[in-house]
């Protein structure tokens, strides 16, 4: 089944994945909307892509994520494939206490509660909508702590939308709603800057099969299997 004919909403698709699977995407024959935080790389993905619909939105945000929602309702009702998409990565040092817990409340806020929200939030145009679908980006980190121990908080939010995904496609499977999820490996973004650095040095912890030094060929391999039928897509 070839992914075309959608109006695609993908969340942090202004860089990394997202915009991969966006160039993707519209290369498939869709309608392609992406919100993101960073109004510079907005502007960069515009001056590339003119037929982008592009909106600045704060997943972390209460306020943002209804103001938007409400806005994209409104002015794109056809839309019908939601990929959740942003997320930030830290590093945290857990033996000192709640020194760098603060950082970990932002990642908790995008990385978990931002796709359940926003999921919840479109829910009426998915449910309306023929064809609908959604794709939960998680992560290789949600069952790789203890490799990388630095990004604690990380692997526990990719963890939970690995659990909620799972729960979310059996509620939604009466409803019609496809949904999916995809598991990438350490990819070549700008996700972390700090573990990118490593990758480009090729650290060794970074040298194996399941780093990719780009995220365009992880896009189109993962697309594959998902255009297959497969609605967990591991690397």
């Amino acid at each position: 089944m070839k992914f075309t004919g959608n109006t695609i909403l993908i969340t942090g698709g202004a860089q990394g994945i997202g915009y991969a699977m966006a160039e993707y995407l519209s290369e498939c024959g869709n309608t392609i909307i992406i919100c993101d935080l960073n109004e510079d790389k907005l502007h960069e993905v515009k001056g590339i892509h003119s037929d982008f619909i592009t909106y600045t939105c704060d997943v972390s945000s209460y306020e943002s994520r209804e103001e938007f929602a409400a806005k994209l309702i409104e002015e794109h009702p056809e839309m019908n494939f939601l990929i959740n998409n942003a997320g930030i990565q830290r590093n945290i040092d857990l033996t000192e206490g709640t020194r760098d817990l603060a950082i970990g409340d932002r990642e908790i806020e995008i990385n978990l509660r931002g796709p359940i929200y926003m999921t919840g939030l479109l829910l009426p145009l998915l449910k309306k909508n023929e064809g609908s679908k959604i794709l939960n980006v998680c992560s290789g980190l949600a069952f790789a702590g203890d490799r990388f121990p630095e990004m604690p908080v990380y692997c526990a939010t990719k963890a939970g939308i690995h659990a909620y995904t799972r729960t979310e496609r059996v509620q939604f499977k009466p409803l019609g709603i496809r949904v999916m999820e995809i598991i990438p490996p350490m990819v070549n973004t700008d996700l972390n800057p700090v573990h990118k650095a490593m990758l480009v040095a090729q650290d060794p912890k970074y040298l194996d099969p399941n780093v990719v030094p780009d995220p365009d060929v992880y896009v189109r391999r993962t697309f594959a299997k998902l255009e297959e039928g497969e609605d967990e897509v591991k690397y």
